[in-house]
């Protein structure tokens, strides 16, 4: 089973406050999945990141940070709450913004492994989702403040 996703991140902020210069960077990202079994998948990902101002990532460069990225991934996981990853990621640039062996370089390979562990309380069935679970949760909040304004008339 295979899975394409498009993303892309888009900021603007006002540079100073009340001021009319804006700082703005955007991250397009597509990735596709690729499902071999249930413990193991591949994943790609090609994408663009752009900070002409440097408001994200400040460069000395005159190009800004602007790079592009493509990495490939093996995810295994051999229990529902655990997942190992080895990743290969290769950015690019048109500045020499990485640093390698003490100079700078406008490529960058990098070969990362991780393990991620996910932790989740079970409701025991009680809640039908995350969603119950939080509205009972507002619920019994409100109720205590209301008890709390009864009993206490300053507030």
């Amino acid at each position: 089973m295979s899975s394409g996703n498009f993303f892309s991140s888009v900021q603007i902020q006002q540079r100073l406050k009340g001021g009319s210069e804006r700082d703005s960077w955007f991250s397009p990202v597509i990735i596709g999945k690729y499902v071999i079994s249930k413990a193991w998948k591949i994943a790609i990902r090609a994408g663009y990141f752009q900070d002409k101002t440097g408001i994200i990532i400040p460069t000395i460069t005159p190009n800004a940070f602007k790079s592009t990225r493509l990495s490939l991934n093996f995810d295994y996981a051999p229990i529902k709450n655990i997942i190992y990853r080895l990743e290969a990621r290769w950015l690019s640039s048109r500045g020499k913004i990485f640093k390698t062996t003490g100079m700078l370089t406008n490529n960058n390979f990098i070969l990362a492994t991780s393990i991620a562990f996910r932790f989740q309380r079970l409701f025991k069935g009680k809640y039908n989702s995350i969603k119950e679970r939080k509205e009972e949760i507002l619920y019994i909040t409100l109720n205590k403040i209301e008890k709390s304004r009864l009993t206490d008339p300053k507030q």
